[in-house]
């Protein structure tokens, strides 16, 4: 009867050491899949990491891409953390925060990241007003921390961005947000070299420029592990009240016999190309091919003119272009007409539209 005594309490023992272990090896493993990128850094833990952005974010203006801002940042945090880095990019050049909206919530992304950053700007006050900008800006920080709510965001007023009132929204957002905010215009002023020996072109940075980016987040990383930062956080919105839904339509109502239908697009070459879509709501935006031999289209919402759209791109790309938004609510058509022309950097003998959509956000 002792040694069934003994077994038994041996038993028991034994199982609850067993229980105890796993209980500690599952709690570590949830503990490690909730902690902020900057305890997971401290702990010497590999990241995962995302970008979404525009030229700027995929490290334009370097011939060798082990210049770009992020493989010197990965190189730097090696270095200083003995940690690896895992790197996923939602990204496009030329791109507003508008496009980048439709880009991320398309793209397959990865499950769970540790750490985005989110770089745009230099683009969007081409196009728009910095309170357009800021709606779709605070959307795609809204939709990131939506979809990782655990992830730490890095936000980043590019180098060659000139407008204040652009940079104060960027600026106003993340300290709502809470999220890393790099203005990357202050380390360009401080520094010993002129723009020029700082960039490819005036706006993107070559290796040296890229240099001042990498060191900036390294900084920022530094100073988080310092402060104990916790991740960005999912408050109440500012102007981006609701999750928009991507619509987009490619029934035309009206449409010329110079634009010709082939492999989903509707293609022309001649002035005068003309296709006209109704449509419902208060923002707008066209999926187009941008290739070398595009042309120019002006963009009439109402029988009012909104805008002219260059098509030229230096390689194959479809694109969602931002057109309009703060549209009355309601019924609305949009008429696009070909002019005829030419970028300046269209070196072919035709001004080639391809269109395949409308885009609205609902």
């Amino acid at each position: 009867m002792s040694k069934n005594r003994n077994n038994t309490a041996a038993l028991i023992l034994i199982f609850s050491i067993c229980f105890s272990l796993f209980f500690l090896i599952y709690h570590e493993h949830a503990k490690s899949k909730t902690s902020s990128v900057y305890e997971k850094i401290a702990k010497k833990h590999d990241i995962h990491y995302l970008i979404v952005g525009d030229s700027i974010g995929r490290g334009a203006g370097v011939v060798n891409r082990s210049l770009t801002w992020f493989s010197q940042w990965e190189k730097e945090m090696k270095k200083s953390y003995q940690i690896n880095l895992t790197r996923h990019s939602v990204v496009q050049s030329g791109a507003t925060a508008y496009e980048g909206l439709y880009l991320f919530k398309k793209a397959k992304t990865p499950p769970s990241t540790d750490l985005v950053f989110l770089i745009f700007g230099e683009n969007d006050r081409k196009y728009m007003n910095e309170k357009q900008f800021a709606y779709y800006y605070e959307g795609l920080i809204r939709e990131i921390k939506t979809k990782y709510p655990d992830a730490e965001l890095i936000t980043i007023t590019e180098s060659c961005l000139e407008q204040d009132q652009f940079a104060n929204k960027i600026k106003k957002l993340s300290n709502h947000y809470q999220a890393n905010h790099i203005d990357m215009r202050i380390p360009f002023q401080h520094s010993a070299y002129p723009i020029a020996q700082l960039t490819a072109d005036f706006v993107h940075p070559n290796g040296l420029g890229y240099k001042l980016y990498a060191d900036s987040i390294l900084a920022a990383i530094a100073k988080g592990l310092e402060n104990g930062k916790q991740a960005a956080v999912l408050k109440e919105p500012i102007l981006y009240t609701k999750e928009l839904k991507i619509k987009e339509f490619t029934q035309y109502n009206e449409i010329n016999d110079l634009f010709q239908v082939k492999n989903g697009y509707y293609i022309a070459n001649e002035k005068g190309a003309r296709i006209t879509y109704p449509f419902n709501g208060t923002n707008l935006g066209v999926k187009v091919l941008k290739h070398e031999q595009g042309g120019k289209i002006d963009v009439y919402i109402d029988n009012q003119f909104v805008r002219r759209i260059s098509t030229w791109w230096p390689i194959h790309k479809n694109r969602v272009l931002y057109v309009t938004s703060d549209l009355p609510a309601g019924e609305h058509k949009v008429t696009f007409i070909s002019t005829g022309t030419k970028s300046v950097h269209n070196k072919s003998r035709y001004p080639n539209i391809q269109l395949s959509s409308i885009v609205v956000y609902e």
